[in-house]
């Protein structure tokens, strides 16, 4: 009856329904006082990492998980799946990736040898895909990723499928096939409007707009961007769409809008907590940019720049201001810098394309 109860509370918790949960974990501790069963103790314990993941308790995830690792050599096959699989979470979280991967493949070497519902299967692949995403293992993202789709579209869970579309939009784009991307984002659109999931519009239009913006067609990545804005999104998405934004509008001379565009989101990433280092520097080189301040820049990019993003994996995004740096100096008729900046962007191209 005990480890039912434990079942029925781990099934139950979720942000929605937290001072139930407290209730209910401060009640079960109680009964557990009463009981020797030291399988039962291990069990609650590593269901209790998702209630304090869900509280973003996330040093009191990582005492747990320490605490446990003494107990897995007398862990049954599921306990050890759901172990796994929420270190899996964690570190992704905390964006040790390669961690996160370890522990996610052995969770589903784990479910190889127990009844894991569809449900859970799904969710497992798509970490998988995200996971190998952040990793830029793009070809082995595809695959965990349209393995996941393709539970999710059996068991007619639209919301699951639409994060699976976006998914694979964007390592589609990022492996330069660029018509599979966009049939991707546009199923990933037609069912958020089905299931009425607005939120996710912002994030999907802020996809279509990047890639018309490889596409080199500025007014359609324009009005994607500005219909990203109007949808509600994270203030890290929007000042995200703020900076494309003020780049297409860039690359059509419009510096009025531009300088607008850039001034919206640099207000609003100044005014907000926990807005990424990456988004950060962004502003900060757009506005040596802005300000023809190249040998600025090119001081910060060998010993500051590089090294940041690509520490954080974010080869297309370099790669796309070397070759908008690299651009500049062309025009300014300083070829050798200019050859320098488009080396390297061929350079961060090609770690993409795995």
């Amino acid at each position: 009856m005990l480890s039912n109860k434990i079942d029925d509370w781990f099934s139950a918790i979720s942000k929605e329904n937290m001072d139930e949960n407290r209730t209910e974990y401060s009640r079960l501790l109680k009964e557990l006082s009463l009981t020797k069963s030291d399988i039962l103790h291990i069990k609650f314990t590593i269901f209790s990492i998702k209630f304090f993941m869900e509280q973003e308790s996330f040093d009191e995830v990582e005492a747990t998980i320490k605490g446990l690792h003494q107990s897995k050599y007398v862990m049954t096959y599921p306990l050890l799946f759901h172990f796994e699989n929420f270190q899996g979470i964690f570190y992704y979280k905390m964006e040790d990736y390669e961690t996160s991967l370890e522990h996610f493949e052995a969770a589903k070497k784990y479910s190889e040898f127990i009844d894991v519902s569809q449900k859970e299967q799904a969710k497992l692949y798509y970490s998988l895909g995200l996971t190998t995403g952040k990793l830029n293992k793009n070809q082995q993202s595809i695959a965990y990723t349209s393995k996941s789709l393709k539970i999710s579209q059996s068991l007619y869970h639209f919301k699951d499928c639409v994060k699976d579309h976006i998914l694979l939009g964007i390592l589609y784009k990022r492996s330069r096939l660029f018509k599979e991307a966009l049939k991707e984002y546009k199923k990933a659109r037609e069912l958020s409007k089905i299931t009425s999931d607005h939120h996710i519009l912002h994030t999907i239009e802020h996809n279509l707009g990047t890639l018309y913006s490889y596409f080199q067609n500025s007014p359609l990545a324009i009005e994607h961007f500005r219909s990203s804005l109007a949808y509600q999104g994270t203030n890290e998405g929007h000042c995200t769409t703020y900076l494309s934004l003020s780049k297409e509008f860039y690359k059509e001379g419009k510096m009025e809008e531009a300088r607008k565009a850039f001034n919206q989101g640099r207000s609003l990433s100044i005014s907000s907590e926990n807005i990424s280092r990456i988004v950060l520097k962004e502003y900060e080189m757009l506005e040596d940019i802005y300000n023809n301040d190249l040998e600025t820049l090119d001081k910060k990019m060998i010993q500051e720049i590089l090294p940041m993003f690509e520490e954080e994996n974010f080869f297309h995004l370099i790669s796309e201001y070397l070759t908008y740096i690299g651009d500049q100096y062309y025009q300014s008729g300083k070829f050798k810098k200019s050859s320098k900046y488009y080396s390297l962007s061929n350079k961060y191209l090609n770690k993409l394309i795995k």
